[in-house]
């Protein structure tokens, strides 16, 4: 996985989002900042890791 610092996301959620946990635990992801802050990448990441 790759974190850059530069998009000031919290690296501990990163970090749940990449095991995938989030998927067996039923958790609701809301995806929300400026543009360019790399929403529509974690979504479509999540959306192929699933």
């Amino acid at each position: 996985m790759e974190y850059h610092d530069a998009r000031r996301l919290d690296k501990e959620w990163i970090l749940k989002l990449a095991s995938g946990t989030y998927i067996h635990d039923s958790d609701i992801i809301i995806l929300m900042g400026p543009t360019s802050s790399g929403k529509s990448f974690l979504a479509t990441s999540s959306g192929v890791f699933a």
